[in-house]
């Protein structure tokens, strides 16, 4: 980082980290000729809320990724991973032992005759491990889930609303400073009418190339126990598998 700087700036950015660089960078695309400056008092840049440790504590670094909505072979843009939506909010009880509450997915998948689901739901969580490089914990809960099918057979209701149990565990391992691997499982127990039971897991390899660029393998697996069919009588495929490969740019 230069310690030189012009005495006069049309911008300037507190802090080498996350914010200010990508702040810093769309302000440069819509507007080339700002003159900008950068103060950060530390050594280097990204060392405090942006470095991988500190960013929540999980090793992840803080970056501006655009692998989100990945480009199928035929051209289409595959958003099955933009459409799902899982939030929670964390109450801790004790050091290892956390309150899940509330807890909500939004998922959507038409290859299984799934228009759209809403889950919403509680429960504990409780973290087997919490380390600076690994992080292991699980959780489980009840829930009420609403579905919306893309098709039915004749005298079949469009949506069905159910009680349902949900159960999780993930684990993320910084296998090296370069090298990291996260493995995310979510379940649900519900009625047979509307799937029975849904397993969603996702394992990711993440790789840093150099400094600015990251590297995102995921392998995703999708299964519904008892799929429902569709209005012509098919019948959707248990298996959704699919191999995601992302490019994640720091700014």
């Amino acid at each position: 980082m230069s310690d030189t700087f012009s005495e006069k700036a049309d911008v300037v950015l507190i802090g080498a980290g996350i914010m200010s660089a990508t702040v810093g960078t769309f302000l440069k695309e819509l507007e080339p000729s700002l003159d900008m400056v950068m103060f950060e008092t530390l050594r280097d840049c990204a060392q405090e809320s942006s470095h991988a440790w500190n960013n929540a504590g999980t090793g992840h670094a803080a970056n501006c990724e655009l692998n989100y909505t990945p480009q199928r072979a035929d051209g289409s843009i595959d958003i099955s991973k933009a459409l799902e939506v899982n939030t929670e909010f964390d109450l801790w009880l004790s050091r290892r032992l956390f309150l899940i509450l509330p807890a909500f997915e939004f998922y959507k998948d038409p290859f299984q005759n799934i228009n759209r689901r809403f889950t919403v739901g509680g429960g504990l969580g409780y973290d087997i491990f919490a380390r600076p490089n690994l992080e292991w914990s699980v959780t489980a809960g009840p829930a009420y889930q609403h579905t919306w099918f893309e098709s039915v057979q004749a005298g079949e209701p469009p949506d069905r609303g159910t009680a349902a149990m949900t159960f999780g565990t993930r684990f993320d391992w910084q296998i090296t400073r370069r090298i990291g691997f996260i493995l995310e499982y979510r379940g649900q127990y519900t009625d047979r009418e509307v799937g029975e039971t849904f397993h969603h897991t996702v394992a990711t390899l993440e790789l840093d190339l150099t400094k600015r660029f990251e590297l995102d393998v995921s392998l995703v697996w999708d299964r519904i126990q008892s799929p429902q069919p569709e209005s012509n009588g098919t019948i959707p495929k248990q298996d959704d598998l699919r191999l995601v490969v992302g490019l994640g740019v720091r700014f």
